[in-house]
């Protein structure tokens, strides 16, 4: 499976003074280009993200982000940290993803990694986290009314829903 996603940007480039004398009214005109195409493969052994901006058909920059499988997980009351079999660390705050927040020590030390290594999964906190998610910065997209809901069952002792 193959999924491809593709993001508009629009950023400006100076167009130059022409060379017949004639003076443009804007130096600067918007470009629009593909920025950013993510192609994620369930049985690749890494994934990449390109990310390019052309500007008047001449490529600007081309960043190329190749994820690591998890290798190990350590969650502190203040910390998520997540070591790379090529050797990086992310560590990002507890309190982007809540459900680890509120976990308890013995929920948090309770992690699979999962997704062929690519994401980590918490059984009783029924949180998962990817690593691509982690490198792009991106925090829990749980709804507030979501986690409230899932708060309060947790509170009641009620067996939490499963999706």
């Amino acid at each position: 499976m193959i999924a491809v996603i593709r993001d508009i940007c629009t950023s400006t480039a100076s167009t130059g003074v022409p060379s017949s004398g004639m003076t443009p009214t804007s130096r600067w005109q918007p470009i629009t280009a593909i920025v950013a195409e993510s192609y994620m493969t369930s049985n690749a052994s890494c994934v990449s993200i390109w990310r390019s901006c052309d500007m008047n058909g001449t490529p600007s920059a081309v960043v190329k982000l190749t994820l690591s499988r998890v290798v190990r997980v350590t969650v502190t009351d203040d910390t998520l940290a997540v070591d790379l079999e090529d050797g990086r660390t992310i560590a990002v705050p507890i309190g982007w993803y809540p459900r680890l927040a509120h976990g308890t020590p013995a929920e948090r030390a309770n992690v699979q990694i999962s997704g062929a290594g690519y994401g980590m999964h918490w059984p009783e906190l029924y949180e998962d986290i990817g690593v691509e998610g982690l490198l792009l910065g991106k925090q829990s997209t749980e709804s507030a009314a979501s986690f409230e809901r899932w708060l309060q069952r947790r509170k009641a002792g009620l067996p939490q829903k499963t999706a």
